[in-house]
């Protein structure tokens, strides 16, 4: 098999191995990086507990990996009503790294795992453009462009895995890549078997990793189609090389079981039930080719690709001009996946590798020499424009938001309000406003919330609510979204108003709530203002009559 040539460049940096040799050029290249994520880094601490508001899929993430490592806990916040038990989910790794971090860092843990995770991400793909063949500066900035996309940052801030999960993913990509007519067979062979465990382990880091699949298996048969025969000791049939990748995956899935087998048997239907819930919307007369939610759904994925636009469009040029066919068709086909099932922003940042590397087709460096100097300078231009797209909105503009609402953001208002309306004990909790969640534990509460497909609202759905109310002794509401129906839902459980607890001193004005492109960003990077309150507290009437 022969395999593609070593990348040699004249440009300022070389890589020439899967991570990288240990030589001057690589020490330099990865220095660079290095010194352009600092200021990155050091903007994102200075935000990191205000920015963003405390968010709902920070704390489902975290719970669903503690009842990983407690497998018999009494409560949650992902509850299976059906099954009467915490929700148990195969995708184990992402979420008990998110515990380990809050048990191990406190409650910036989380956060801090998650852009750790992005940095990880975006280092990968650094690492695999320029083994692609893009020249070092380029590959750096892609990077950059990469990491402070707008609709990735969003993600990665609230404490998401996603970033761990591409990065896996990535560097699959990028070992593959790094196959090159100098490695032995064995070493071809080990390149191949690594692939595959990183794929199968960023399934179980987070199940939204199959959008990337598409990209990990373009770059597995761009590998087999270059490869010709060159030396019959280096030789590995196409056949053999997806052979090898599967059995890489397949021994890192094995592996990757075994600490959870115990748990996966006895709770499989509840594991089944779990990713029915992640792979549908929560309309009850959903099919997969609903033509109402496909059109839905694709209004939606305009309406966040709109947050970079720069990205998309040069990443369709970059497509084209570098006739990029199959990584057109790849991208294709995670799109169509993501539509058929289940479209949010959180979901769409998994386009954004396929735009990267198709934006690199404006400047691979193979084709260079064949480029007349108005179309390179197009290129540079191109990767300026986005950098500044890019860090203007993550950094600067996100970074200004949060500093002006800082005190509506602080959190340590939460940790005051819980503590005055329940305060400490083993009480059983329903708290839809996810943001009580670290206070709860702290506290001591059992909290409970139900584990139900996207688009469907709890406080909608009376059976679901009178279910949950039914195991708790306390309810926090949000008082916004409290009609005179749903009140007399709750009392029909059995619970009484005990207050109404404000978080800020004065609500905001009508003209407050005008819609800017300010309060657009604020939306997005979930920056609002007044993110917390106002609640109202019910109380089982059991526990009064047994204080009386």
């Amino acid at each position: 098999m022969k395999l593609a040539s070593p990348i040699k460049t004249s440009s300022n940096f070389t890589v020439n191995a899967p991570l990288g040799g240990v030589d001057s050029n690589t020490m330099k290249f990865w220095g660079v990086w290095a010194a352009a994520l600092t200021p990155v880094l050091i903007m994102f601490s200075l935000v990191l507990d205000i920015a963003p508001f405390m968010h709902i899929d920070e704390f489902m993430t975290i719970d669903l990996g503690r009842v990983i490592l407690q497998p018999d806990t009494t409560w949650s916040i992902a509850w299976m009503l059906e099954r009467n038990q915490a929700a148990f989910v195969f995708f184990y790794v992402g979420p008990v790294l998110q515990e380990l971090a809050y048990q191990s860092i406190g409650e910036y843990g989380p956060r801090i795992s998650g852009i750790l995770g992005a940095v990880a991400a975006a280092t990968a793909m650094v690492g695999w453009q320029h083994t692609r063949g893009t020249s070092g500066y380029a590959s750096l900035v892609l990077g950059l462009i990469f990491l402070l996309d707008p609709i990735f940052v969003q993600a990665y801030t609230i404490g998401r895995v996603d970033g761990w999960a591409m990065a896996a993913c990535l560097t699959a990509c990028w070992c593959l890549e790094s196959i090159n007519k100098e490695d032995e067979i064995a070493a071809v062979r080990h390149k191949l078997i690594l692939a595959g465990g990183a794929t199968a382990l960023a399934f179980f880091i987070w199940p939204s990793a199959i959008f990337l699949l598409p990209l990990v298996l373009f770059q597995l048969f761009t590998v087999i189609k270059r490869a010709k025969t060159i030396k019959p000791r280096r030789k590995v049939h196409q056949n053999n090389a997806v052979f090898l990748f599967i059995i890489g995956g397949s021994i890192a899935s094995a592996a990757l079981l075994i600490p959870i087998a115990p748990k996966l048997l006895d709770l499989l239907g509840n594991v089944i039930d779990g990713v029915i819930i992640n792979s549908r919307t929560g309309t009850a007369n959903y099919t997969l080719l609903d033509s109402q939610r496909i059109t839905t759904g694709i209004k939606h994925l305009l309406q966040v690709l709109k947050f970079t636009p720069v990205l998309v469009t040069m990443a369709l040029i970059g497509a084209f001009r570098g006739r990029e066919w199959g990584l057109i068709a790849a991208g294709a086909v995670a799109t169509l996946l993501m539509i058929a099932t289940v479209v949010y922003s959180h979901r769409i940042q998994y386009l954004l590798p396929y735009f990267i590397v198709m934006t690199s087709g404006l400047i691979k460096r193979e084709t260079g020499s064949n480029l007349t100097s108005k179309i390179k300078l197009s290129g540079v231009l191109a990767l300026a424009s986005l950098l500044v797209w890019s860090a203007g909105l993550s950094l600067i503009a996100r970074s200004i938001i949060a500093f002006e609402g800082k005190r509506e953001l602080n959190r340590g208002q939460i940790y005051a309000t819980a503590q005055e309306m329940i305060g400490v004990g083993e009480y059983a909790v329903y708290s839809f406003p996810y943001e009580f969640y670290y206070a709860g534990r702290s506290l001591g509460w059992k909290m409970y919330k139900p584990y139900l497909a996207v688009g469907v609202d709890p406080l909608l759905h009376h059976e679901v609510l009178q279910r949950m109310l039914k195991k708790v002794d306390f309810a926090i509401m949000p008082l916004p979204r409290l009609t005179p129906e749903l009140e007399e839902q709750i009392q029909k459980a059995g619970m009484y108003e005990k207050g109404v607890y404000q978080v800020y001193e004065a609500s905001l004005s009508g003209s407050d709530n005008r819609v800017t492109n300010k309060t657009r960003l604020q939306t997005f990077f979930f920056i609002p203002r007044q993110p917390y309150g106002p609640y109202k507290l019910y109380e089982k009437i059991k526990l009064t009559k047994m204080a009386n």
